[in-house]
């Protein structure tokens, strides 16, 4: 009698094979790249859906496989840091495993497996860089001698030197590239390798002004991949000048330039048109070009300054006349046919015989005007080799006194720096009239030209306020505004920015310092805050969204960035660097992460951040609102929840605590720093007193 369950046995045999077989990873980690501190994940998926993948990890060093993760749990000591991201698509189960605050411990290889280990695994390289590539230059100055000039200097070499320290089996790779283009150096190119660093040096021996450029070092992020972390060398300023004299007549308000195109570089050197007459000598302009409007000789001079050191060029002398006595002659010939015949050969001779004594009469007066010319020039050149006589010990003792001046400036900029109080003192408190008649809270604050300029909750009135004094200058009521969310000054272009929330209409205002709407664009979205950068565009953050998009001083859209892509969840602020890089703050209520981070726009990763989860410690943030930087690079953030401005340095290393809540702040939304004034204006949010501190901090 045949056994009833053998049928069954035979079906369970045959699924379990059918899933073995169609069991396959669709995605494989690939090998990369990172730098200790910032993220960086490994990709993952399996043909089958609901399929369950483990992760595994091989540190370096050793053959010992650690289990990351695996039956829908993280194992210890990898919590914290590791994060995993799991979800289904089409016909596939993906799993992305990130990695925040990388350290030299991650490094090694990570291996997925799909299914607790059906045969289906795949492994990948992580190698840590201690830090980004550090580049560095023989260079004294920002200036490279080219050719021979006046002044005596000779040509110079560059040398660019580009290190990285790693850990793992395989060293990134380096490269050097001009800016601009693609395509690797390989002239000047020397390699050095150790155990735990690699070297790349580039030497330009003969250096032409075609190498007037930034150089960049870069290491891949990836074997195959076309993103890089670089540093950048210091821009290689060319010097080549020459003093090509020139003498040269001009008419009253006929334009005369001194400029020698592509001679001096303009950033190094000065000009100076100076009239000699009877009454002495004067400066007239300091513009390379100019129109002289009353006779006389002028002369121009450029001063620069090349290797820290004077250099004058005597350029051009230009001997201004009346109109009257630069009249030339004009000759003009007439050719005319005549019939060939004898009768008509007196009068081609008679015509012949006018043209020559016009050219004898011509040419002596060319003779007399080039003699009148030259007598002219050898005055001016006699003059101006007196003047050069007597104009040199003055020359001399001016440069002296200029180079003592520059000694003394340099030693007090280098003594200059930022140092705040060890406890910030009260200037005074700012309560607006909409705080006092409803209790309304402080929306934005913005300082143009010493009055601070302050929009409070669905208000229409702009109070303004002086800076020093505090006290109330102007208000004035915008019709445009109903539910205004921030505002911020630019200096450049003169004007205030202000970002309204309506029902129906999400837009930010242009208005110059008296109320007048310059212009104004709608952005589609309802923006949290706004910022100005250095180069006067507008950047804003949407909340919601998780996007930050920057506009030109006129309105016009320049990009967005979509945040979700690099984990950044409800941004509040944001601001731009001078290199072209984002510092965001991000993080809200019940949200895992609260923290700030600089945002690479070139490879669109997290550079560098400082907090984790939301908590009330030293290295953590709880709901940050605001950004301030100053002018060293150090960060100052709005901590809300937590009641305190924190202090960061320029490599987002924590400082201290500059105001808490014993300082009489409850949750502070709005921070501005004037570092003319050496004051921290902080709006906070209270229940029944919402108001604006004036803090001396420095």
């Amino acid at each position: 009698m045949e056994n009833p369950s053998r049928p069954i046995f035979l079906w369970i045999l045959f699924g379990l094979s059918v899933n073995i077989a169609l069991a396959a990873l669709s995605v494989r980690p690939s090998d990369t790249v990172s730098v200790v501190g910032t993220e960086t994940y490994f990709d993952c998926a399996s043909t089958i859906k609901n399929q369950s993948i483990e992760w595994y990890h091989y540190p370096i060093g050793t053959s010992e496989q650690k289990l990351v993760y695996g039956h829908n749990r993280f194992h210890l000591p990898y919590l914290g840091r590791f994060h995993l991201k799991v979800y289904n698509m089409t016909g596939a189960y993906r799993s992305n495993l990130l990695i925040t605050d990388v350290t030299e411990g991650d490094a090694g290889v990570y291996e997925c497996q799909d299914d607790g280990g059906l045969g289906n695994k795949s492994q990948a390289q992580l190698t840590v860089l201690h830090s980004e590539p550090l580049c560095s230059s023989n260079m004294t100055s920002g200036e490279v001698i080219v050719g021979v000039n006046n002044c005596g200097f000779t040509p110079e070499a560059v040398k660019f030197s580009c290190s990285v320290k790693y850990t793992g089996k395989t060293p990134p790779t380096l490269e050097w590239i001009r800016v601009g283009q693609n395509a690797p150096l390989a002239d000047g190119v020397a390699f050095n390798r150790t155990s735990d660093t690699v070297t790349a040096d580039l030497t330009l021996e003969g250096v032409s002004s075609t190498d007037g450029q930034s150089f960049t070092c870069r290491a891949a992020k990836t074997s195959t991949s076309t993103e890089f972390f670089s540093c950048s060398s210091g821009v290689v300023s060319i010097w080549h000048a020459t003093n090509k004299f020139s003498l040269t007549e001009k008419k009253l308000n006929e334009s005369v330039n001194c400029e020698e195109e592509n001679s001096v570089h303009r950033s190094l050197c000065s000009y100076e048109w100076t009239k000699s007459d009877s009454k002495g000598e004067a400066v007239v302009s300091t513009e390379p070009a100019m129109r002289p409007d009353s006779l006389g000789l002028y002369r121009c001079t450029i001063n620069c300054t090349v290797k820290r050191q004077p250099c004058s060029i005597n350029r051009m002398m230009v001997n201004v006349v009346d109109p009257g006595s630069m009249n030339g002659f004009l000759l003009q010939t007439t050719t005319q046919t005549y019939e060939a015949s004898y009768k008509s050969a007196f009068i081609v001779v008679l015509i012949l015989f006018i043209i020559l004594i016009i050219l004898i009469v011509g040419l002596g007066a060319a003779v007399f005007i080039c003699r009148k010319k030259k007598r002219q020039y050898r005055n001016a050149n006699s003059l101006m080799m007196e003047e050069n006589n007597e104009k040199k010990g003055e020359i001399q003792k001016l440069q002296n006194e200029l180079e003592e001046e520059r000694r003394k400036y340099n030693k007090l900029k280098s003594n200059v720096g930022v140092e705040y109080l060890a406890k910030p003192k009260l200037r005074g408190i700012i309560k607006t009239a909409a705080s006092s008649s409803e209790n309304k809270s402080i929306k934005g604050v913005a300082l143009f030209n010493n009055e601070l300029y302050i929009i409070s909750q669905k208000e229409s009135k702009v109070e303004v306020y002086d800076s020093t004094s505090l006290q109330l200058c102007r208000t004035w009521k915008q019709e445009e505004l109903t539910c205004p969310e921030d505002a911020c000054a630019c200096i450049r272009n003169r004007c205030l920015y202000i970002s309204e929330n309506k029902q129906h209409v999400k837009e930010i205002l242009r208005i110059d310092p008296n109320g007048k709407i310059i212009n104004k664009w709608q952005t589609g979205n309802e923006v949290c805050r706004l910022s100005v950068s250095s180069d006067a565009t507008v950047v804003a953050v949407v909340h919601d969204n998780s996007k930050l998009m920057e506009y030109s001083a006129d309105g016009n859209h320049i990009r967005t960035h979509d945040l979700s892509l690099v984990n950044i969840e409800h941004p509040m602020h944001a601001l731009k660097l001078r290199t072209g890089n984002y510092l965001i703050i991000h993080g809200y209520l019940e949200d895992t992460i609260h923290r700030m981070c600089e945002m690479d726009v070139g490879s669109n990763r997290i550079a560098k951040s400082f907090g984790r989860e939301k908590g009330r410690g030293d290295d953590q943030l709880s709901n940050p609102s605001c950004l301030a930087v100053d002018r060293e690079g150090s960060v100052m953030v709005a901590d809300a929840t937590n009641g305190r401005i924190v202090l960061l340095g320029s490599n987002f290393e924590f400082k201290r605590k500059i105001v808490t809540k014993e300082d009489g702040i409850n949750i502070p939304t709005r921070i501005l720093l004037d570092e003319f004034n050496r004051t921290l204006y902080v709006g906070d949010y209270k229940s029944n007193d919402r108001v604006l501190y004036a803090f001396e901090i420095e």
